[in-house]
């Protein structure tokens, strides 16, 4: 089983890590395998408004996701 996600940013509740929340859950069902750290490439975030809010709401862009490789226990 392979799964790309990253992780997610909200102006309200602040960083959110899905991928490692996502992990947790799917080691208690799968055998890890490999984590993966995917570089994106041509995301819409590398903007200048990406940029303005990152520094107006105190938070980092990210450029990557993560991709689990896992197999069934």
């Amino acid at each position: 089983m392979a799964w790309l996600i990253g992780d997610h940013w909200r102006k309200n509740s602040g960083y959110i890590p899905v991928g490692f929340k996502v992990y947790d859950m799917l080691t208690k069902l799968f055998q890890p395998i490999d984590v993966i750290c995917v570089v994106r490439r041509n995301q819409s975030s590398n903007t200048g408004l990406w940029h303005k809010r990152a520094r107006e709401f105190n938070f980092y862009l990210r450029g990557y996701k993560y991709l689990f490789i896992m197999k069934k226990e």
